[in-house]
């Protein structure tokens, strides 16, 4: 995808306040099953590419096979909701050249927060647990 890895997500280190999106592809399973591994293989690299695209100034990671983590100085609410509303576009002009499947994405972000986030896995764990939740809604 020639996003960073989890490791690198991990090991971030942070100078001031920032912002981390999380996103998920609900689907991904799904389309391995019914359209074979190559081809979820190359929906999650056109997913990567349309993040990589809209945070060209951000770090983008991928977490694992369909989670992807987006590092980026922090930013009014504004801003990242028009960030994210840019990739449900690029989302949606994707989906309606595919036939055999759409990608379902859902998201989550969220700022760190210095007195109850300690570090990025308190913003992680944070954002996670809403992510879940929107996930298991979307199934």
């Amino acid at each position: 995808t020639g996003c960073l890895n989890g490791y690198n997500m991990w090991n971030f280190k942070h100078k001031n306040s920032y912002i981390m999106i999380l996103f998920n592809i609900c689907n991904a399973e799904d389309i391995a099953e019914q359209k074979g591994q190559n081809e979820c293989d190359n929906a999650i690299r056109d997913f990567a590419q349309i993040l990589k695209v809209e945070f060209l100034h951000d770090s983008v990671y991928r977490l694992n096979a369909s989670k992807f983590s987006v590092i980026g100085n922090n930013r009014p609410d504004e801003v990242c909701k028009r960030h994210i509303k840019n990739v449900e576009d690029a989302l949606e002009s994707y989906n309606s050249i595919r036939m055999s499947y759409k990608l379902r994405v859902v998201y989550n972000y969220g700022r760190f927060e210095a007195k109850t986030d300690v570090n990025i896995d308190g913003l992680y764990s944070r954002l996670f647990s809403g992510l879940h939740k929107k996930s298991l809604e979307t199934l």
